[in-house]
C-alpha cells in the first residue's frame, strides 16, 4: 500500500483503488476489489465488490456480491447479496436475491428480488 495511506480497507479485500485515483473504462476480476476513489463505466465480477465510504462510483454494476458504503449512481445487476452500509447513498435499481439496508442509508430506485 501506498506510504501515508490512510483509508480503510476492508478485511478480505483482494485489490484496492485508492481515494487519489480516478478511473474510467471497464473493470473485470474474480475475487474482491475495493474502490475508495472515482470510478466511472462498467464493473463485471464473480467476487466481491467493496464502495468504500469515500467512493464516488457511476456505473453498471453486474456482480455476485456488492457491499456499498458510499456513493453509487447506477444499476446492480444479478447479485447475490448486496448490503447498504449506514450513509450509503444509491442511485439506480438493483436486482438481487438478497438484500441489507441498514438504517441511515439512501436508496432511490427499484429493487427487485430473485429468490432463485
Amino acid at each position: 500500500m501506498a506510504k501515508g495511506y490512510t483509508g480503510k480497507i476492508e478485511p478480505g479485500m483482494e485489490t484496492v483503488l485508492a481515494e487519489d485515483i480516478v478511473f474510467k473504462g471497464q473493470l473485470k476480476f474474480q475475487e474482491s476489489l475495493q474502490i475508495n476513489g472515482d470510478f466511472e463505466g462498467r464493473i463485471e465480477t464473480t467476487g466481491h465488490l467493496w464502495i468504500g465510504d469515500k467512493a464516488n462510483v457511476r456505473a453498471e454494476i453486474l456482480a455476485k456480491e456488492v457491499t456499498i458504503s458510499g456513493k453509487l449512481e447506477g444499476n446492480i445487476q444479478n447479485s447475490d447479496r448486496v448490503e447498504l452500509i449506514s450513509r450509503s447513498v444509491v442511485n439506480g435499481d438493483i436486482h438481487t436475491k438478497d438484500i441489507t439496508i441498514e438504517s441511515g442509508s439512501a436508496f432511490n430506485g427499484v429493487c427487485i428480488m430473485n429468490p432463485s
